[in-house]
């Protein structure tokens, strides 16, 4: 990686222990994207009796971040050009430090404004993250977007498990609670700016120069990624949103339905970790596109068959599909581009297109909920979206590269 005060491109020292330290600070990059928004859902009660807040605002404090992610993500590449990817990474933590204390010390007006820059730098990171993998760590793509993709459900897994206990540890504070987490991007930064300080650096244009001209707006293949991406996380949210109202309505008990939402999530976890081991390593990723929108289509169909009776294979049916899918959606980012410019380009539009549609999957959901009085049309609209997302699968996992002239391969995978 690049060193602080140099913007032009690095190259990772040839040392294995270099490679580790790549992995652990992605890792905690990615915990740092996730645990401090997440964490806000576990003890939302006591921050709205905390705030005086009404239901329609601490609505809107869950929601901002999502917002964020959506809204801002094309201004990243941007970032990226004039500051540097390590860079604006750095800067990114600092902003989620900020974002931490500022809605602990300035009342209500602070909890929502530290929450908008909270978002703001996760939407900045979100985008970055598959860019450096691509410039400094192409040659270990594949276990790196690995424990990047596991990292992303791993944190919130960890914000609803241990936010609760910490807040009885701390008294019930909620202020303490949230600040609790400033560990982590504190960490990550301190983590980034050293592995920078350990690499070779290489003579090479600066972040994104290489990239060849051209609009990804006009083609297909950067569409075609961007709707595999939306897809996934429209059926992801959905499901989030959902699924434990839907298994207590089936006649699970409310401990039964919660624990078939942390079967989802805990599952989703192995497929997170295993598809970008394997996407590196085939030459098409579109058989792996297929098999994710069959888990998901096996368990979608089980859960409108009636999931009383085996509730735990339909939630980790749609669990693995989740996470294979996303793990999968990210890892094209940087093998459908040539270099860490054009990553942070896709990235950024993918992830715009990605947000909106996720945005709108929970809320129509809920709209066919209570039109119908049940959840048959839900799950109908869900598995309608299943072979749309195999579709834009199959395309996207072809050999080729985005801007490249029509039919010119790609070369994926490790050199």
């Amino acid at each position: 990686m690049s060193s602080v005060v140099n913007t032009s491109r690095a190259r990772p020292a040839p040392r294995r222990n270099l490679a580790v330290a790549a992995g652990v600070t992605v890792l905690i990059i990615g915990l740092s994207m996730r645990v401090p928004i997440i964490s806000v859902s576990p003890i939302l009660a006591s921050i709205q009796a905390h705030y005086g807040l009404s239901s329609v605002s601490a609505g809107l404090l869950t929601t901002l971040p999502v917002l964020c992610f959506g809204a801002l993500a094309p201004v990243s590449p941007l970032l990226q050009r004039r500051f540097g990817i390590e860079r604006t990474i750095l800067a990114m933590m600092l902003l989620i430090c900020g974002g931490m204390l500022l809605r602990t010390v300035a009342g209500s007006a602070g909890l929502f404004t530290g929450t908008v820059a909270l978002g703001a730098a996760i939407a900045v990171s979100n985008v970055l993250i598959p860019g450096l993998i691509k410039r400094d760590w192409s040659h270990a793509a594949g276990p790196l977007m690995s424990v990047y993709s596991m990292s992303m459900s791993l944190g919130p897994a960890l914000a609803a498990v241990l936010t609760v206990p910490l807040s009885g540890v701390l008294g019930g504070d909620v202020r303490l609670t949230l600040l609790a987490w400033l560990f982590l991007p504190a960490l990550a930064w301190l983590l980034l700016r050293l592995l920078s300080a350990a690499t070779v650096p290489a003579s090479a244009p600066p972040d994104g120069a290489a990239a060849p001209t051209g609009g990804l707006a006009r083609d297909r293949l950067a569409w075609q990624v961007s709707f595999y991406l939306g897809l996934q996380s429209l059926l992801f949210y959905s499901i989030s949103a959902w699924l434990p109202s839907l298994l207590q309505e089936a006649g699970l008990s409310e401990v039964s339905a919660g624990a078939g939402f942390s079967v989802f999530n805990l599952v989703s976890l192995l497929g997170a970790t295993a598809a970008p081991l394997l996407a590196v390593r085939l030459r098409s990723q579109g058989g792996l596109a297929a098999i994710g929108a069959a888990l998901w289509a096996a368990g979608l169909l089980g859960l409108l068959a009636g999931p009383a009776g085996g509730w735990w294979l339909f939630a980790s049916l749609c669990g693995l599909g989740s996470g294979l899918s996303f793990s999968l959606a990210l890892t094209l980012l940087v093998l459908r581009s040539r270099d860490a410019g054009q990553a942070a380009r896709l990235s950024g539009m993918a992830q715009a297109i990605g947000y909106l549609l996720a945005a709108t999957g929970p809320l129509v959901a809920g709209w066919l909920r209570e039109t119908g009085g049940d959840f048959t049309a839900p799950l109908l609209f869900l598995l309608l979206a299943v072979p749309f997302l195999a579709v834009a699968g199959l395309l996207a996992g072809r050999p080729l590269y985005v801007l490249a002239a029509a039919g010119t391969p790609a070369e994926p995978g490790p050199p």
